[in-house]
């Protein structure tokens, strides 16, 4: 997929002991191909998983990226904000 320019993007699952896969696929995806989303109202990321999921939990998300791919928070979060820029520029 991401050899054809695909995005991937990585919600609240990926913090859940049994996403393995996930886990592994977030270890190779491309900077410039990955995102994050909250999937609202569902799918929250532990630890509120069962509650409802909020746009503030793409916290968990990030901080889950970044321990996988062995980098800071704020390297994530720019890159993911970067890559939702370019992503959506091209849509418009």
């Amino acid at each position: 997929m991401v050899s054809n320019g695909y995005y991937i993007s990585f919600a609240g699952r990926i913090t859940y002991k049994t996403a393995k896969k996930s886990i592994e696929v977030a270890k190779l995806v491309p900077n410039d191909l990955f995102l994050v989303e909250t999937d609202s109202p569902y799918i929250s990321p532990e630890p509120l998983r069962g509650e409802t999921n909020q746009t503030a939990n793409i916290k968990y998300i990030i901080n889950k990226l970044a321990e996988v791919r062995q980098g800071s928070y704020r390297e994530v979060e720019e890159i993911t904000n970067k890559n939702a820029k370019r992503l959506f520029r091209k849509i418009n």
